[in-house]
């Protein structure tokens, strides 16, 4: 194990938590342990933890790369911090990806999560990125990205009481109902996070991911859930070169917010098969499936 790393008890079945002793604060990962150089890492969205990628690290789809979640301060086991800024999360990801010496990796990051991999393009090289839930940001900002919603005002505050909470969570699926473990999970994020965050952006402390994202050489993929209510797919489509995405544009599932969550196996199929066209370099191919998973809506 490499020095300054703990592991502690699991919270997936198979899977290693690990903590990192960082200088400012200790962070939390879950790691399958796999041999594997090719690695796959996620990261989480407001007020979730690394647990809610469980239904990809039980992927046997996935099984042959090394994965990898993080917890973000102040979500999961790692630790809070006084106050929140993007580039503190920025520097979460940062000191997970030198810890482990990766070489070989996927970012995926899903709603925050994506935006943290926007901004990290800046100082880490991935070999490709996967956002989802993610409208980029553009300087000034450009509030188009996000359709109105009710639930958008919840997101950036800190007190919610318990039927907010069950709205804030629902807004994030289509059909699936919320429970007790997903109010578990957004209970257990530092009760400062969102409010700190929220006004972090609106001061304007974010890089203009729109450049980030175009500019970026890598192989990149951007999946919209068609059952969204917060993410607008007008602006997706105006902002970003779609000829330089994975299948030249948008991937559209006819699922939610948390489509990772509700459809593994529609957000699994995609993810195995750009991280085979990553990995492998093999050229890009939209018929190149390895399970026939119907993308129809209900």
């Amino acid at each position: 194990m490499i020095k300054g790393m703990s592991s502690e008890l699991s919270r997936l079945d198979k899977d290693i938590m690990i903590r990192i002793n960082s200088p400012d604060s200790r962070l939390s990962f879950i790691d399958n342990q796999s041999d594997s150089e090719n690695v796959i890492v996620f990261i989480h969205g407001n007020s979730h933890n690394c647990t809610t990628f469980r239904s990809q690290f039980e992927d046997p789809a996935l099984a042959e790369y090394r994965l990898v979640a993080l917890d973000l301060p102040g979500h999961g086991v790692s630790d809070a911090l006084p106050g929140y800024q993007l580039k503190d999360l920025t520097d979460a990801l940062k000191t997970l990806v030198d810890s482990l010496e990766l070489r070989k990796y996927i970012l995926v990051g899903h709603s925050l999560g994506g935006h943290v991999v926007l901004e990290s393009l800046s100082t880490l090289a991935p070999q490709g990125i996967l956002i989802f839930g993610t409208p980029p940001l553009s300087r000034p900002l450009d509030l188009s990205a996000f359709r109105p919603h009710p639930s958008m005002a919840l997101v950036g505050k800190n007190q919610l009481e318990a039927p907010e909470i069950q709205a804030l969570l629902a807004s994030f699926y289509h059909k699936r109902t919320v429970g007790p473990a997903d109010v578990a999970e957004f209970n257990g994020t530092d009760l400062g996070f969102r409010e700190s965050i929220s006004k972090s952006f609106g001061r304007g402390e974010f890089q203009d991911e729109v450049d980030l994202l175009n500019a970026y050489q890598g192989h990149k993929a951007v999946i919209y859930g068609s059952h969204d209510p917060m993410i607008n797919p007008e602006y997706l489509k105006q902002k970003i070169d779609l000829s330089s995405l994975w299948k030249k544009g948008i991937v559209e599932l006819a699922s939610s917010h948390n489509l990772h969550v509700e459809d593994p196996l529609l957000f699994n199929q995609e993810l195995a098969n750009f991280a085979d066209l990553v990995f492998s370099g093999a050229i890009n191919s939209t018929s190149n499936f390895r399970r026939e998973v119907s993308h129809e809506g209900p």
